[in-house]
């Protein structure tokens, strides 16, 4: 809560007018963020024609504009490559996740060039693949202790890897302020004209603004322009 006192105002707000300057960022999310939620039996499942109602509380506005922005959104989640238990994580994890931590990288990067976006990719083997790139699924890479939860995180040649080569960037980005190394290849800045984001899986590559129709999509249904 902004109240003046504890909380000044919104953090987001805060990164807008530079109160991080002085602040080296590295910021991502793993690619099917609330699919972790599959672990758990008693979640449920949301139907495709009752997305629209579940999203719209989170959008600006009266009740029939925040509906009408939400079923706008779901054209992004009709796809025939999302699980019809997938849809509703899929757009939970770009409201609640991507989309702010983009939000946040592009308002960081006006101020500090040393600002670098990732997403990682790598599948859990748990549940039979169910989990996807899901949430905390990073932590044991970057922390090179894949070994220690294989069933979560995945075992063999390819997920030792996949961590080494994070590590690698990470220490990369402590010592130089670029993650940039031999492991991950190169990896630009993140600024809003390009939106530069590293794919970490088994091969990690960089692209151009990752889900940028629906990144900017979801800034529109929110009223927040293309940051």
């Amino acid at each position: 809560v902004v109240d003046g006192e504890l909380l000044p105002e919104r953090p987001l707000d805060a990164i807008a007018r530079g109160c991080a300057r002085d602040v080296e960022l590295i910021i991502g999310t793993t690619a099917h963020e609330m699919q972790l939620y599959h672990l758990s039996d008693l979640f449920p499942q949301v139907p495709m024609e009752h997305i629209p109602a579940a999203l719209a509380p989170g959008l600006p506005g009266p009740r029939d504009r925040a509906i009408a922005a939400a079923k706008e959104l779901t054209r992004f989640y009709e796809g025939p490559e999302l699980a019809d238990e997938n849809r509703y994580f899929a757009a939970v994890t770009d409201a609640n996740l991507f989309v702010p931590a983009a939000r946040l990288a592009a308002q960081q990067s006006r101020h500090q060039s040393a600002t670098f976006m990732y997403r990682f990719d790598w599948t859990s083997p748990m549940r039979d693949g169910r989990l996807g790139a899901c949430h905390a699924l990073d932590i044991p890479f970057a922390l090179g202790t894949v070994d220690r939860v294989p069933a979560f995180a995945g075992a063999g040649d390819d997920a030792l890897a996949v961590s080494r080569a994070m590590r690698a960037a990470w220490v990369a980005f402590a010592r130089t302020g670029s993650p940039a190394c031999a492991a991950v290849g190169e990896w630009p800045a993140y600024e809003p004209e390009g939106r530069q984001t590293m794919l970490i899986d088994r091969i990690c590559r960089t692209v151009r603004d990752p889900d940028g129709e629906k990144r900017r999509a979801w800034a529109l249904a929110r009223l927040e322009g293309d940051a």
